[in-house]
């Protein structure tokens, strides 16, 4: 059996369901390091904007439902309790701020990455556009 390890922020400050699944990123490559970098300089707002046009229109499996995006913002179902929860993007932005805000939306290996991003950038990554690569 293998032990199960505990984070001490699971029990204090549970995440909702939409924000464990805005923990996956656009599902673009290097998505969350833009949503992160975007986060970082702008407001609640204009983040909102940016995470309209960096998760587009689509959608993909998660647990226990699945997850569609398009230009009113995020909705989750759940298959087995037949429910539906929907976000606009402005409380998607407000989510991904929060998740921010308590250490919980990076993992290590990407902030690692963004260490080495900022330091080849010199500093604060540049504000990203939707789906660019940083070079």
């Amino acid at each position: 059996m293998q032990a199960v390890r505990l984070n001490i922020f699971d029990i204090l400050e549970p995440l909702s369901w939409v924000e464990e699944n805005l923990l996956r990123g656009s599902g673009y490559e290097h998505g969350k390091i833009r949503i992160y970098a975007a986060a970082m300089q702008l407001d609640q707002k204009k983040l909102a904007e940016f995470l309209k046009e960096e998760y587009g229109v689509g959608g993909c499996s998660i647990k226990e439902g699945f997850m569609d995006y398009n230009a009113k913002g995020i909705s989750l179902r759940k298959w087995k309790e037949n429910t539906e929860e929907k976000h606009n993007w402005n409380e998607a932005a407000k989510s991904v701020k929060r998740l921010i805000g308590i250490d919980r939306y990076l993992t290590e290996n990407e902030k690692t990455e963004i260490k080495k991003l900022q330091k080849k950038h010199k500093g604060t990554l540049p504000l990203p556009n939707a789906r660019m690569q940083y070079a």
